[in-house]
């Protein structure tokens, strides 16, 4: 079975199938399921598995470069933050496993459960108000790791888009009212927000939305999606990721330029009793003339 494969430096930035070339050697079994079928790992001193850690593992972890400096992880808050495992740990940690499949292959399952804090942001969403109707370039500009979108994104999204937020996708041939994408991204999870009562979610999204100048139809569009989401639990942890903090996580760009932009990606935690917190101060946005607008969010359960 011996195949050129997609270096693993390239394959976790998308969803790829892989061949890849090792020998019995390289793996081990670790246990038998309820229902007899054995389940192996790569050992310790496999190439694969090494590349693994040093191209996927710490690619994903390592947001902020704090491997690639031993400074870093010693001063910078952000890198203190993280618990990294070393090879070590992330060998003995069933951070891969292999079965054999009905027709013999061996299937691979990679865990990212202990690559940092990683989210894959539930519907955002970006509308555009030109003041007049023009052709926009709009781009997202990240590696995607399995993205989703609406209309198909390619390189890009190029749309007419109309001052009533009606967009035209040319690829498409297709009127939309907004972009949708969805990812995989790295943050590190915010401290300071509101703890909400499951019964006041409504009231208290319609309150802080309208104050950061989301209009009627973005806030309506916003709750439609979210409050029915959050009624499994009696308390919710709330932040806000803004345009600022937010451009760093997922940076994306228009053009002609925007006179004005607002991002915002609610973070949820669920909890099931109160806590207190420290009180997140939110900045009103600045519409104005051609305007960009995006929202978004992640819950953690």
């Amino acid at each position: 079975m011996r195949e050129e494969w997609l270096s693993w430096k390239d394959a976790w930035k998308t969803s790829h199938s892989l061949v890849l070339d090792f020998s019995e050697k390289d793996i081990k079994l670790l246990e038998n399921t309820t229902e007899n079928e054995k389940i192996y790992t790569f050992t310790k001193q496999s190439q694969i598995l090494q590349d693994m850690y040093k191209y996927l593992y710490t690619t994903t972890v390592d947001i902020n470069g704090c491997l690639s400096d031993p400074d870093m992880i010693k001063n910078d808050p952000e890198c203190q933050k993280i618990e990294y495992l070393s090879y070590d740990e992330y060998a003995q940690d069933k951070q891969v496993l292999l079965w054999n499949d009905p027709l013999w292959r061996k299937q691979l399952v990679i865990s990212y459960a202990t690559a940092s804090p990683s989210a894959c942001w539930a519907k955002p969403v970006i509308y555009l108000y030109p003041e007049k109707k023009q052709t926009v370039d709009v781009r997202l500009n990240w590696e995607p790791k399995n993205l989703i979108s609406i209309p198909l994104y390619t390189w890009n999204w190029k749309v007419t888009a109309k001052p009533d937020w009606e967009l035209y996708h040319l690829d498409t041939d297709q009127n939309y009212e907004y972009l949708f994408w969805e990812d995989i991204l790295n943050y590190t999870f915010p401290k300071d927000g509101f703890v909400v009562k499951r019964e006041n979610i409504d009231e208290f999204l319609t309150e802080k939305l309208s104050f950061i100048w989301m209009n009627e139809k973005e806030i309506w569009d916003f709750k439609e999606f979210w409050v029915p989401n959050m009624q499994d639990s009696k308390y919710y942890f709330i932040n806000f990721i803004q345009t600022k903090d937010f451009n760093k996580i997922a940076p994306i760009s228009v053009s002609p330029k925007p006179d004005s932009m607002m991002r915002v990606f609610m973070h949820l935690e669920k909890l099931d009793e109160k806590k207190s917190v420290k009180k997140q101060s939110l900045i009103p946005f600045d519409r104005k003339w051609f305007s960009v607008i995006e929202w978004g969010g992640r819950l953690i359960d």
